[in-house]
């Protein structure tokens, strides 16, 4: 399968966790239907996609590259498709693992943001003395998750990172050096450290292909 190409005209990019089970029921012709009243909703009344228009779905595994087709607005809640092409979902490399102190308001909603934009694999939350709020469990990790979602809608790097539960400062740093995190480049930013162009000259010198940051908490 060929990549789709940066010279195609703009496509909108939507997460569709069920993308797997739908190509799945592909007809001969490529033609699937999906009935799901908020991903028509979304589809004919949020996006505004005409017939014959092409978009991209998503999931954390593949994405499709698909044209909506004439049916979808005569069938309400259900949407009608021809898959144009699916290609595989690649992690970017060097693999880049971000532990980051848990900040308070958006702050650590910007940082999830940013970083699924940048293709960050992995991200772990930190719990300093410093960290003047509560992890909100389930709740704040679903809504991160989303967040990471819309990040990759609007950037198209498809590539989700795994969002990890927050962890102790201190039991971190003593379990890095073990298995899970073994080869890494760890890198920690700190006023007053090295400059940022000779830790670049650095990794590249060294043909780093796996990067754990460390950013902590100011004040």
């Amino acid at each position: 399968m060929l990549e789709l190409s940066n010279d195609s005209p703009h496509l909108f990019s939507l997460y569709f966790p069920h993308l797997k089970q739908v190509l799945s029921t592909a007809k001969s012709d490529n033609i699937c239907f999906c009935k799901d009243a908020e991903f028509w909703h979304r589809i004919v009344s949020i996006l505004r996609i005409q017939s014959e228009e092409s978009i991209v779905l998503f999931d954390e595994n593949q994405r499709a590259e698909v044209e909506i087709l004439a049916p979808t607005y005569e069938k309400r809640r259900t949407v009608v498709f021809r898959v144009i092409e699916v290609i595989p979902i690649k992690l970017l490399q060097p693999s880049l693992v971000l532990a980051c102190g848990l900040l308070k308001g958006s702050g650590f909603e910007s940082v999830v943001y940013n970083a699924t934009q940048m293709g960050v694999t992995q991200i772990v939350p930190l719990i300093t003395k410093k960290v003047q709020r509560e992890w909100h469990h389930k709740r704040e990790h679903d809504r991160l998750k989303r967040v990471m979602i819309a990040a990759a809608e609007q950037s198209k790097q498809y590539a989700l990172p795994e969002l990890m539960f927050p962890q102790d400062l201190k039991t971190f740093t003593q379990t890095i050096n073990q298995q899970q995190y073994q080869g890494y480049c760890k890198v920690l930013f700190e006023t007053g450290g090295n400059p940022f162009f000779s830790l670049l000259s650095k990794l590249h010198t060294d043909r780093c292909r796996a990067l754990l940051l460390l950013v902590l908490k100011e004040g």
